[in-house]
């Protein structure tokens, strides 16, 4: 791989430079994510496959020690023992979905890193042409809708998702989607001019 240069641009909304995590992956699937420190250096960590911008990776990892419960099927109907006294108890599942259950709902970095890193592993194989549907309907449960998350009880400002995008790595293709359309755009790497320095910006993605 060739060195790469990164330099943070201001955005235009936040009025301030964000670090940024990146990560990188190979058409075989293994990847590194790259975490800002201090001094503009970069720690480098082996990518679980899912990444958020804070707290730091290490953290994100330990924190999955947490829901070593999380299963991808139904508990089914286990029964309670008894007491001295009592008969067991036959304890009926309410529907499906109870391998989930502690799995965290919040939009939270922390939270949506959780639930990306079980529900990506617990989703069916998939034919590669069916690939990027597979990867937007799974991430959606991390995306934050606008006007949940206010800056304070009184503001109008938001955090919110700015636009999805999806890696094709057989194809070398990229996907993205603004958060307020259902039209994908999509480029291969082999559009862009590979020697080029550009700025990526909130206003490209729209272009």
């Amino acid at each position: 791989m060739a060195d790469v240069d990164f330099a943070p641009a201001k955005n235009s909304d936040l009025m301030k430079r964000i670090a940024s995590h990146y990560t990188f992956v190979d058409p075989s699937g293994d990847g590194i994510v790259l975490e800002p420190v201090n001094h503009g250096r970069f720690k480098v960590y082996t990518s679980i496959g899912v990444m958020t911008n804070s707290p730091e990776y290490d953290w994100q990892i330990t924190n999955l020690r947490n829901y070593v419960q999380l299963q991808g099927y139904n508990v089914g109907n286990p029964t309670l023992a008894p007491t001295l006294n009592n008969s067991d108890v036959l304890l009926k599942q309410i529907g499906y979905g109870s391998g989930l259950l502690g799995l965290p709902g919040d939009y939270t970095s922390t939270s949506r890193f959780v639930r990306a890193a079980f529900l990506s592993r617990f989703i069916d194989d998939f034919d590669s042409q069916d690939g990027i549907n597979v990867l937007f309907s799974t991430y959606t449960t991390v995306m934050v809708p606008k006007g949940v998350e206010k800056v304070t009880k009184t503001s109008t400002d938001s955090d919110s998702t700015q636009y999805w995008s999806g890696y094709d790595l057989s194809e070398r293709t990229f996907y993205i989607k603004p958060y307020d359309t259902n039209r994908w755009t999509r480029k291969k790497l082999s559009d862009f001019d590979q020697e080029a320095h550009f700025e990526i910006s909130h206003e490209n993605i729209y272009a």
